[in-house]
């Protein structure tokens, strides 16, 4: 029996799925007991944002009022943001 997915989902999905809610997850534990750094908030929020986007099926990427590729890629740049803060020792952490 076939698929009705666009896409099959893959193993990989899931691990990715994981490791993006557990970063998450440390990023905004970070964020509330260890000093409230916006890096952290915006790790956090950007690794939710990721899972987020890996959770929804294919077909929402243009159903609902924010497409999935958006949900994405503002996930990336927010990960990307808080990692170059880190990088750099800037904007509210140590």
């Amino acid at each position: 029996m076939e698929s009705t997915d666009a896409r099959p989902r893959r193993g990989n999905d899931k691990l990715l799925k994981v490791l993006c809610v557990l970063f998450g997850c440390v990023h905004m534990i970070d964020f509330l007991f260890y000093g409230q750094g916006l890096r952290n908030l915006l790790g956090g929020i950007g690794f939710a944002l990721l899972a987020h986007s890996i959770h929804r099926r294919p077909e929402a990427d243009t159903a609902g009022p924010v497409p999935n590729r958006v949900v994405s890629t503002t996930g990336i740049v927010l990960v990307l943001a808080s990692t170059a803060m880190q990088l750099l020792g800037s904007f509210g952490g140590t």
